[in-house]
């Protein structure tokens, strides 16, 4: 059956369904409410979301720095060991134990040029600490006037025009772990032809401590053999001058071992964020120091022998 409404039940009805003022202000604010909860949620959420973003970038960027080398953090922890050595001359083994943990090694093969013929224990080479610490095997060991061969060295006068054909007599690999070169002569031109083949990853060259900051000198060495060290302080380069040669192959100093070496790592192993890498000035206090005895020109007069490194490079910047 279908009913039909009266006139009262039309105006009980009409009267049931009409809503107030208040009635619809209650419910916009209802509305409002459940929105602005959603809004929130929909904050809480993003910022959860930017946190755990953030919390993967940063673990991500820990473990890049983890896996490069910042020289900065490197020298401010080694700084606070004790100073040790247990073949080398001075420190060097200590530093070059501590950057070999920071710069993990490769083929564990090393170069070192002017190593001494010993295996005693007053051997001064770096690598037979390497050897036997850190499992490092010689791939090459020259000296201009020994050769021994329990410990891979063989008689060459090095210069920077034959060491790449030697090293490649030898098959030293294109790259390796470590280079040492200890000359007291042409250093740094040695240093400087080997690199234009050879990548080692970490380098310590042997500096000429009297020579102070902003000093370029370094031996001329046109002619490799105008210049045999005896015992003066001419030699080698200052240490300005190595770290202008390390700068144009691609290395960056990272430590200085007082009146010794100058150690240097492959700018490639670096962090790359690094907003802070370690300058000659760092190290001032291990230049200008008096040592060796005073030149007197018993080869030849000392502008004949020494040169303006930075001079040099400036107008020879393809070398």
């Amino acid at each position: 059956k279908q009913f039909r409404l009266g006139p009262r039940d039309e105006v009980c009805l009409h009267m049931a369904q009409k809503t107030t003022l208040w009635d619809e202000i209650w419910i916009v604010i209802v509305g409002a409410t459940r929105s602005a909860t959603y809004v929130r949620l929909g904050v809480v959420l993003l910022f959860f979301i930017g946190t755990i973003n953030l919390m993967a970038m940063s673990a991500e960027r820990r473990l890049v720095r983890q896996r490069c080398f910042s020289p900065v953090d490197w020298l401010r922890r080694f700084s606070q060991e004790p100073p040790w050595s247990r073949y080398s001359e001075g420190n060097q083994d200590a530093v070059l134990n501590s950057l070999f943990k920071a710069v993990k090694t490769t083929n564990k093969k090393y170069v070192e040029i002017g190593r001494r013929a010993s295996r005693t224990e007053e051997d001064m080479g770096k690598g037979r600490y390497l050897e036997e610490a850190l499992g490092f095997n010689a791939a090459l060991n020259l000296d201009a006037e020994r050769s021994n061969a329990s410990i891979n060295l063989h008689k060459r006068f090095v210069t920077a025009g034959n060491i790449i054909p030697i090293l490649q007599e030898f098959r030293v690999p294109t790259v390796f772990d470590y280079l040492g070169i200890s000359l007291k002569a042409c250093d740094l031109w040695v240093f400087l032809g080997l690199t234009t083949v050879f990548r080692p990853r970490v380098v310590t060259v042997e500096y000429n401590p009297n020579y102070v900051e902003n000093d370029f000198s370094a031996l001329r060495c046109s002619n490799p053999r105008a210049y045999t060290f005896e015992g003066d302080n001419l030699y080698g380069a200052s240490l300005g001058a190595l770290d202008l040669a390390a700068n144009h192959r691609g290395y960056q100093l990272v430590y200085v071992s007082t009146k010794l070496d100058a150690f240097f790592v492959r700018k490639d192993l670096l962090c790359r964020e690094e907003d802070r890498l370690l300058q000659v000035g760092d190290f001032r206090d291990r230049m200008g120091i008096p040592f060796g005895e005073s030149y007197l020109g018993q080869q030849g007069l000392q502008e004949d022998l020494v040169t303006d490194f930075g001079a040099w490079l400036t107008s020879h910047p393809g070398a």
